[in-house]
């Protein structure tokens, strides 16, 4: 080989990692099912809640789109979505962690997923979509204190630990809803949020965004809603059939 042709291998642009899907959402979101194992992301208000797994299909209802499976409970609005972009720079271990954007005409993201199977079953179901490539972004990583012991944000988790029948924790935010109802082993803090780390769920919880939860008596138990500093309801909810599931932390 010659220097003049190792030049111009040497020269050859980067592979571009993000692009716009040019296609509606609701015919992305109609792919879920062949994507493989997949996070579904719903953040807003200072918490992020995810289900992991495959999808195993997607209804339509009044416009919505739902997201199901043994591992999914997910409904989405896709008329609310301007734009999906594709992002495939996160890369662990060799293995690439597509990510797909739902973003409103402002460019907040909605909603998102995350692809665990690697690359590949993104570009098949995606493969007849056409695309108009992006510069890449910078990710921001704040520095964030440490979560406080008494963060009211932690407390009716804490109390909900280990507890029977199983306690639901919801999300609801703009174009968005997402539910997973188990039994929360684990609470542990790190990087200033409040977690929980499942196989098929993640709760992070940034620490300082909760003052206080309302409760509420149902018919089949209680209720809490996460309400933010102007106790306004920040779209985080807990429920559990057990009227004191959340009651020890309180009272700790």
């Amino acid at each position: 080989m010659n220097k003049d042709m190792s030049d111009k291998m040497d020269q050859q642009p980067e592979k571009k990692t993000r692009c716009i899907i040019e296609a509606e959402a609701a015919t992305i979101i109609r792919k879920l099912p062949a994507l493989g194992n997949l996070m579904i992301i719903g953040k807003a208000n200072g918490a992020t809640h995810e289900r992991i797994g495959p999808v195993e299909r997607i209804d339509e209802t009044d416009g919505w789109l739902a997201a199901t499976g043994e591992h999914h409970a997910s409904r989405m609005d896709p008329s609310l979505v301007c734009q999906v972009i594709l992002d495939t720079s996160s890369i662990m271990q060799n293995q690439v962690y597509p990510r797909l954007d739902f973003q409103d005409g402002e460019g907040k993201t909605l909603f998102a997923f995350v692809g665990f199977a690697g690359e590949a079953p993104f570009e098949a179901a995606l493969a007849d979509l056409a695309r108009t490539e992006l510069e890449p972004t910078q990710a921001e990583r704040p520095q964030r204190p440490d979560v406080a012991q008494n963060d009211p944000g932690a407390a009716p988790l804490k109390a909900a630990i280990g507890t029977t029948p199983p306690m639901t924790i919801a999300f609801e935010s703009r174009g968005f809803v997402q539910s997973w109802t188990g039994i929360v082993e684990k609470l542990s803090m790190g990087m200033g949020f409040i977690n929980i780390m499942r196989p098929d769920f993640h709760l992070h919880l940034l620490g300082g965004t909760v003052s206080a939860w309302l409760e509420e008596v149902t018919e089949n138990g209680v209720r809490l809603a996460a309400l933010d500093a102007d106790n306004n309801v920040t779209g985080l909810t807990l429920s559990a059939a057990d009227a004191t599931a959340f009651v020890a932390s309180e009272q700790a």
